[in-house]
């Protein structure tokens, strides 16, 4: 029977017909066979996606943190504008639309998800829509070169019943080109909107119950692409507003009635480099803070001095 000489682990052992043997451990083994987490746990593994079109409820259930809790089904295309209450209790949405039928927007109880009013002014695409920071007004504007108002008129505060009060035409509309964008004051006085033509148009309640305009800015060989009231006032009792362009820039005006005060510029420097699509101030606090996101796949955050 061979016999063997005691040695350290892992050493070579000479066997007395001077035979070389290693021994073999399982740990070798062990650590060729090891797997990463993702494959162990696939279902539970984040894997980064780039996406070109709206994702799937398993990419929103595995990748994200919100994931689908309901379908709402009652446009004939793709969701183009969406817009909420302050308090939450209305959803507004508008799809893509060639026509009236498909371009009405849809007012939705969020309590329940059911279609509580359909609202009819457009022809062509809604591309934006805001509720008044009061809930009581709904604003919209279009590709067909128009907006238009809707207000709560039920006596009920949980009640439902918008109606059109201002719908601009090619007699009463100040833009000449696709209204992009649009947003309420802070106090729910005047709107503001934005066109391709570089006209941000100011609006307020006139004697009659409806919105006229009442201040315009007029940026030459520009396309104004988004628009955003800040919180508060500022200097001078003015409005702060922003307004983003198509080449990337954001500007920041003092607002009063038609004096337009340019205050600030945040140029493709430090801003965007491609079309502005959304301006947002922060809501609350002391600071002034302004969010933008861009086609450059950037979303920025500027504190206001």
């Amino acid at each position: 029977r061979p016999q063997f000489e005691t040695t350290p682990k892992g050493a070579y052992c000479v066997h007395r017909l001077a035979c070389p043997i290693k021994a073999v451990y399982s740990v070798e083994a062990e650590a060729a066979t090891t797997k990463h987490v993702k494959d162990i746990y696939p279902e539970h593994y984040f894997v980064p996606i780039k996406l070109e079109s709206p994702p799937a409820e398993e990419t929103l259930m595995q990748n994200t943190l919100w994931p689908e809790m309901q379908k709402l089904y009652g446009h004939g295309y793709e969701i183009y504008a969406l817009a909420s209450t302050r308090d939450g209790r209305f959803l507004a949405s508008a799809s893509r639309a060639t026509s009236l039928e498909h371009a009405r927007i849809l007012i939705w109880n969020t309590t329940n998800w059911k279609i509580l009013q359909k609202l009819e002014a457009h022809q062509l695409t809604v591309t934006q829509l805001a509720f008044s920071p009061d809930n009581r007004s709904l604003l919209a504007v279009s590709r067909d070169r128009t907006l238009s108002v809707f207000e709560n008129r039920s006596p009920d505060e949980e009640g439902c019943d918008f109606q059109l009060v201002t719908h601009t035409d090619k007699h009463t509309s100040v833009h000449g080109r696709i209204i992009w964008c649009c947003d309420w004051s802070h106090d729910s006085v005047h709107f503001a909107s934005g066109s391709r033509d570089g006209k941000v148009v100011l609006w307020d309640r006139k004697d009659a119950g409806k919105y006229g305009a009442c201040g315009v800015l007029e940026l030459k060989g520009e396309s104004v692409t988004a628009v955003a009231f800040g919180t508060r006032k500022v200097e001078d009792d003015r409005y702060l507003v922003a307004v983003g362009l198509e080449k990337g820039t954001i500007q920041l005006y003092g607002v009063r009635q038609q004096d337009w005060k340019l205050l600030a510029t945040i140029d493709e420097s430090c801003g965007h480099h491609l079309t502005v699509k959304r301006l947002a101030f922060k809501p609350s606090g002391e600071s002034i803070q302004l969010a933008s996101c861009g086609d450059d796949n950037f979303v920025r955050v500027f504190d206001i001095c």
